[in-house]
């Protein structure tokens, strides 16, 4: 027989309870009662300081003796025992733990039962992303995690360092309030400490594109071919206060997206953006806010040539005249991306057939006014000698433009030729 009275804790837990002293049969007084000190317990089984518990019991009567004690766990999937009297937690659940303290003979042994709870906390907070923008008046729900996937208790407590720029819900929806930056503390509710901060631009949109004065979008804006323009200083976003006010730039030409014809180029040393023209044209070109909000406008631009090819010399119209007169009058276009034009001059002559001028070096003509896209017929020049000529030529002399910022250019003359027969 073994008696409790020189029952000891180091050799409880080295020994398993299995070396007692021998004590005379004379001493030997039964085991009545088994306790512990915690009847129920709450151990973590993913924390290496909270998942282990020693049983070290009780025995009634003091100094009783008992054959053998046993520590069982009825769940070994929740806990199990290690070294005769550890209670180990291994995963999550509920289990009971048994000290039976036997005797020989007894119908029934003493025992005790303590209530074993195991619980997984928290070990890490996983966040699908660095940084996360929200807008001013709007709503994000961040994405965020715990792990491991099974904890126990998956609550999170939110905290934003600066309510007046934006608030946090438990849940991790994060409301807007005005422009700035705010880091986000998501901790975990389960004790084990377990945080992550997470940072978040409170984003002022841009909520419209606009033109800027002079350049609405009602007008054409001329521009000189080869000219580099600040096409950016033509457009501004409101508010003023946006945090993004970058603008992307596209340029169409007869409706459609064109890749040709122009130079788009950011100037770093000013900070706008530049646009050179190639190719004389009626383009459209379009300013699209880079937030995401998806906000634009456009303005038309029409680049004209500086040496008047937007003016073309067309056919000529004969009508002869008595007195052997000749009357020609000429077709001019004004092509749809030229400026308007008041009136033009024209340099008229005839040759005859062996190349000799007839009457006077040059007679000049003029037009009417000429809007972009239209074409008109000049005034008739009356040339003599009808029945000599065999050639007429006419060039373009001088031109006035409709609009009085643009001055009057005379140009060089490039004469083209009709044959008259």
């Amino acid at each position: 027989m073994r008696k409790a009275a020189v029952w000891i804790g180091m050799l409880f837990l080295l020994c398993g309870f299995a070396c007692l002293e021998t004590a005379s049969a004379e001493a030997y007084v039964p085991v009545t009662g088994v306790s512990v000190e915690n009847a129920s317990l709450e151990l973590v089984c993913n924390d290496p300081e909270k998942n282990t518990w020693a049983v070290v019991p009780s025995f009634e009567p003091e100094g009783a003796s008992f054959d053998e004690l046993s520590v069982v766990s009825n769940n070994p999937k929740v806990v199990q025992i290690a070294d005769g009297n550890v209670i180990r937690a291994v995963g999550q659940g509920e289990a009971r733990v048994t000290v039976t303290a036997g005797v020989k003979g007894a119908k029934k042994s003493p025992q005790c039962v303590i209530k074993v709870k195991v619980t997984k906390r928290v070990t890490g907070i996983d966040v699908a992303g660095d940084h996360f923008n929200v807008p001013v008046k709007g709503t994000l729900q961040l994405p965020v995690q715990v792990e491991p996937a099974d904890a126990t208790n998956k609550k999170l407590t939110c905290k934003s360092s600066d309510e007046t720029v934006a608030t946090v819900n438990s849940s991790g929806m994060v409301r807007g309030m005005e422009a700035g930056e705010v880091t986000v503390t998501a901790a975990a509710a389960d004790g084990s400490g377990t945080v992550k901060e997470i940072a978040v631009s409170v984003i002022q949109p841009v909520t419209a594109v606009k033109t800027l004065s002079g350049y609405h979008q009602g007008m054409v804006w001329d521009i000189e071919l080869n000219k580099t323009i600040p096409i950016s200083n033509a457009f501004a976003v409101e508010p003023g206060n946006a945090s993004n006010k970058e603008l992307d730039f596209t340029v169409y030409l007869d409706g459609r997206v064109t890749e040709s014809g122009y130079v788009l180029e950011k100037n770093e040393a000013y900070g706008w953006t530049e646009l050179t023209f190639t190719e004389p044209g009626l383009y459209y070109v379009e300013a699209t806010s880079k937030d995401g909000s998806d906000r634009s406008a456009k303005i038309k631009i029409r680049i004209y040539s500086k040496d008047l090819m937007t003016l073309d010399l067309n056919k000529a119209r004969w009508s002869p005249y008595a007195n052997d007169t000749l009357g020609v009058s000429f077709e001019i276009r004004n092509r749809e991306y030229g400026i308007g034009v008041e009136t033009v001059e024209l340099y008229v002559y005839a040759e005859d057939a062996q190349g000799n001028k007839i009457g006077e070096d040059v007679y000049p003509a003029v037009t009417k006014e000429i809007e972009p896209g239209h074409t008109v017929y000049s005034e008739y020049v009356y040339l003599p000698d009808r029945s000599r000529i065999a050639r007429v030529y006419c060039g373009i002399h001088e031109v006035k433009y409709a609009d009085p910022r643009m001055p009057v250019r005379t140009c060089e003359v490039d004469y083209h030729m009709w044959e008259y027969q």
